[in-house]
């Protein structure tokens, strides 16, 4: 399972669905939960993958419609390489 060692260092954080390919871990920061972490250009693969879009409308999609939706204190950690 993906998610096993995430759901055991926190079973209430919160997963990408069918973004599975682009999980790459799970972050701790003191004092805080386990969370979901996700490649950001894998995310963006996924997506020109799984729906055939263009690199423009995947990231548009991306950022509308997962990276910037808020749920909580488990939401995803979308992490950006430079």
């Amino acid at each position: 399972m993906v998610y096993e060692q995430l759901r055991e260092a926190n079973p209430k954080a919160l997963t990408l669905p069918f973004f599975e390919d682009a999980y790459i871990g799970f972050s701790l920061q003191a004092g805080e939960r386990a969370l979901a972490t996700y490649d950001y250009d894998l995310c963006i693969d996924s997506l020109m993958k799984r729906k055939n879009m263009t690199r423009n409308e995947a990231l548009e999609h991306f950022v509308m419609e997962v990276a910037e939706v808020y749920e909580g204190r488990n939401t995803p950690i979308i992490l950006v390489r430079h």
